[in-house]
């Protein structure tokens, strides 16, 4: 294994490796769980939809691996999930099918603007301050969506929101593992 590393990371143990690759494991395997609740939303069989993230998340990291001799992960993206699920197919009504389709194409967009010099334009004429909105908006609605699914808050009419029940197991749960 470390012989298939590149020079720079020979010097590298199976120790290291076994952290790193724990480590990693670790950060993302959340993926695996909170992915398909969110695709569920949308209408899609929750049990597929987590099998399909496992297998696609392992294919992209092996790929990654292996082409780009690069030790990272690589896994659905939550943001892209949620637009998704939540202001695609829920908000604009559209089924999870099309929306699905559209998802395809798009991404045959993204391969022709990532193989050419229009994805440099693209982001470099984004403000760098618009970025880190766009960045802190996202992670403020996944955190929020977190909240809502382990009943940490509660949608209400009144106020939009209110503490939930912390003696919920479910909460009790999320809380646990997150501090």
């Amino acid at each position: 294994m470390i012989s298939l590393l590149s020079s720079a990371a020979k010097a590298s143990s199976y120790k290291t490796e076994v952290i790193a690759g724990a480590t990693t494991f670790l950060t993302m395997v959340y993926i695996a769980f909170v992915n398909p609740v969110i695709l569920h939303d949308a209408g899609m069989n929750q049990g597929a939809v987590f099998t399909a993230t496992c297998l696609i998340t392992a294919f992209a990291c092996a790929l990654t691996g292996m082409y780009a001799n690069t030790p990272i992960g690589v896994a659905p993206g939550m943001a892209l999930n949620i637009y998704f699920s939540y202001s695609v197919v829920i908000g604009l009504g559209i089924d999870w099918q099309h929306a699905l389709a559209m998802v395809f194409i798009s991404g045959l967009l993204f391969l022709i603007v990532s193989l050419t010099y229009l994805r440099r334009l693209l982001t470099d004429s984004i403000p760098h301050d618009l970025q880190v909105a766009i960045l802190v908006g996202i992670s403020l609605l996944i955190a929020l969506i977190s909240l809502e699914t382990n009943q940490i808050i509660i949608s209400n009419k009144h106020t939009l929101m209110h503490l939930g029940d912390l003696s919920n197991p479910k909460s009790i749960l999320f809380l646990r593992v997150f501090y």
